[in-house]
Order: C-alpha cells, then sequence, then structure tokens
C-alpha cells in the first residue's frame, strides 16, 4: 500500500485577473504550505504531484489551490470544465493510480462545489472522493459558503467540512 503524502499543488503565479484581492492569492497560500508542488497547467500539475511522490508513497489528500468559478476550475493558464473535460481526461488520469485507498482531491477555487457535474467527473475519473467549496474559498479552512463531498460512484453530499483523513 506504502505511505500516504498529502500534497497542496498551487498556481503561485500573480494573476492579475482575479483582481487586486485574488491576484496574490496563490503565492500567499504558497508561503503558509510546505513542500508544496507548483503548477502552470493541467500537464504540469501531474508532473510535478509525482514527482513529489517519494518511493512507496500514495497522494492521500491532492488540495488544488487556483481560482475557480461556477463554471469552471481553474489550473494554472488551463480552464477544466464540462465542455473542456475530454481534452484534459487523460492528462489528469495520470494521477489516477497514485492515489491512496483512503485518498481524495480537495479543490481550493471559489464556487467549484456549485458544478456538481464537473466533480463527479473528476471524482469518477481519479476513483477518489472531490470535495469543493460552493463560495468564497481560501486554503485556510474557511469557506463562506460550505464544502461539497462528491464521490466516485455520484453520490453528493453538501455541508461537509474541512477535509481531512480519519
Amino acid at each position: 500500500m506504502g505511505w500516504r503524502r498529502d500534497i497542496y499543488v498551487i498556481d503561485e503565479r500573480v494573476d492579475w485577473d482575479a483582481g487586486p484581492r485574488g491576484a496574490f492569492w496563490g503565492p500567499f497560500i504558497a508561503l503558509h504550505t510546505r513542500g508544496e508542488a507548483t503548477m502552470r497547467c493541467a500537464a504540469s500539475m501531474v508532473e510535478n504531484v509525482l514527482a513529489a511522490l517519494g518511493p512507496g508513497e500514495r497522494i492521500g489528500a491532492l488540495r488544488i489551490v487556483d481560482h475557480s468559478t461556477h463554471a469552471h476550475a481553474e489550473l494554472g493558464d488551463d480552464l477544466l470544465s464540462t465542455a473542456t473535460f475530454h481534452r484534459f481526461a487523460r492528462t489528469l488520469d495520470g494521477l489516477t493510480p497514485h492515489f491512496a485507498s483512503d485518498g481524495f482531491v480537495h479543490l481550493l477555487g471559489c464556487q467549484t462545489g456549485l458544478n456538481t457535474c464537473l466533480l463527479r467527473r473528476l471524482a469518477r475519473l481519479w476513483g477518489v472522493p472531490v470535495f469543493a467549496g460552493r463560495g468564497e474559498t481560501n486554503g485556510f479552512e474557511l469557506n463562506y459558503g460550505g464544502w461539497v463531498r462528491v464521490c466516485p460512484e455520484g453520490r453528493f453530499q453538501g455541508g461537509v467540512g474541512w477535509p481531512r483523513h480519519a
């Protein structure tokens, strides 16, 4: 089975498109995490997460930090939505065999939890639960809108707390 490792993957670039409040969000979160992986796009996210895993390690929690809306999740410069999912599925599937049996994905972009169709596709692809916020979120367990969980079989649960291992 191997060791379980929790990984933050962060778009650390300054993003002026997110406005003055959100422009430095990624770099700010990066200051408060250790050993995070970075990303510029979906492919670099997968590559850097896999490079962060040591021998015998499995992904426990994958916390993806980037801006999002109810329509899409940003993965660096890539916009992942239900309409673009097919373009990124093969690349993202590279993570699938590396999740621990109790692994999960935690999307830390605002409003991503409103897009249950996208969350279901990701959970099905990776074979692990996917958590996301329905309101304004951040990387510090605060969420003004509540967390949701979507399981690989499609089951949806709202009002869950910050995801963590038991």
